[in-house]
């Protein structure tokens, strides 16, 4: 089975929890996992996919300015609709860090 992770990040803790989400995916037997950043993702891939998990950065409270754009026109042309799903968010820290 396909799976796919497709993410938005800024300094690289969304696209590290990515990448931790699609090496637990990958332990279920006959799974292939592949992770996309929302400016490199492969359709042809996603739409064979049967499960997606979208992550994101969290700004007060909400999904990154990027990804809501994505997700209400980019992927369209994946076929989203019907196929399992799930989504993350990363914490975005007061003090300089996180994303």
């Amino acid at each position: 089975m396909k799976l796919a992770v497709i993410y938005d990040s800024r300094t690289g803790n969304t696209r590290q929890a990515a990448e931790w989400i699609a090496e637990g995916m990958r332990e279920a037997e006959d799974t292939e996992s592949r992770i996309f950043s929302i400016q490199e993702t492969d359709a042809d891939y996603i739409r064979d996919c049967r499960g997606v998990v979208i992550g994101s950065p969290s700004y007060g409270a909400l999904l990154t300015a990027e990804l809501r754009e994505w997700l209400l026109t980019g992927a369209k042309q994946m076929n989203l609709a019907g196929k399992l799903g799930g989504a993350f968010a990363t914490e975005q820290y007061t003090h300089g860090g996180g994303d």
